[in-house]
């Protein structure tokens, strides 16, 4: 009788743990869930609004270069000429919480002068979810044999994660942004520029001044006159005495620079 009862009270223990474990975990994904849902509805309106202005832009740019570049707006965003397929590429990372559509008038003039652009989407438009990106695209552009990865704001220190370790990576660029703190390029042998406007009151200028010490020592470094933090896309109006268009041109200007001096090794 003894050991039937130790057996029950046994059985019992354990059934008392498989539920208590089977309970921290449901609690466990009821938070994810939560949060995923509150994330979701919380950023609805904003993402609902971007997806609109990015659907007009697209239509907008698709009408006006019309015969002039592709644009592919299905898995991530991709622009090319209309002819031929280029050798050389750019990867550009948006801005955090700006939808990738917001960069198609920027991607449409480099594609123009013979590049491929591709700017990745991400969830919540949040580059930090998908630091990794970069090896993917390059795996599933494999057309291209020389590429130059870089981005706007935030979107430029989270690539700057994956620019070393992929042989076809062979420059580097910054829009209102900087390599991260974990990020030292100056032995890299990657050519790089960095490019921001005199009036962005969005860009920390002192932190490129910091992380200069990381960049390459033959960095480009130009400051757009009047150029502010969002006309490096088309998502927001801001009155510095230029137009997003004046600034998108001097910012091909010094990033077509950038691809004439990108070379295969040897």
């Amino acid at each position: 009788m003894g050991k039937r009862t130790d057996y029950y009270r046994k059985t019992k223990k354990k059934k008392k743990r498989k539920s208590f474990f089977k309970t921290k975990i449901l609690l466990g994904l009821g938070i994810v869930l939560g949060v995923s849902f509150f994330l979701l509805k919380h950023n609805e309106p904003k993402m609902e609004a971007q997806i609109n202005q990015a659907n007009l832009i697209v239509n907008e740019i698709v009408t006006a270069v019309s015969g002039k570049v592709k644009v592919d707006n299905q898995k991530d965003l991709i622009v090319t000429p209309a002819d031929g397929e280029p050798r050389k590429g750019l990867i550009l990372y948006p801005e955090t919480e700006v939808a990738s559509e917001a960069y198609i008038p920027l991607a449409t003039k480099l594609a123009e002068k013979g590049y491929r652009v591709v700017i990745p989407k991400f969830l919540f438009n949040n580059p930090t979810i998908d630091v990794n990106k970069v090896n993917s695209i390059i795996s599933e552009n494999a057309i291209v044999d020389l590429w130059a990865v870089g981005g706007h704001g935030e979107g430029g220190i989270i690539a700057s994660k994956a620019l070393l370790g992929n042989d076809k990576i062979k420059g580097a660029f910054f829009l209102a942004s900087y390599p991260d703190e974990t990020v030292n390029l100056v032995d890299s042998g990657l050519k790089a520029t960095a490019i921001y406007g005199s009036k962005d009151n969005t860009f920390a200028k002192s932190n490129l001044t910091t992380r200069k010490s990381s960049l390459p020592k033959n960095t480009v470094y130009t400051v757009i006159e009047n150029g502010n933090h969002s006309y490096f896309g088309n998502y927001q109006n801001e009155n510095t005495g230029i137009t997003e268009e004046e600034q998108q041109i001097q910012t091909v200007v010094q990033l077509v620079n950038l691809m004439d001096e990108l070379r295969e090794s040897t």
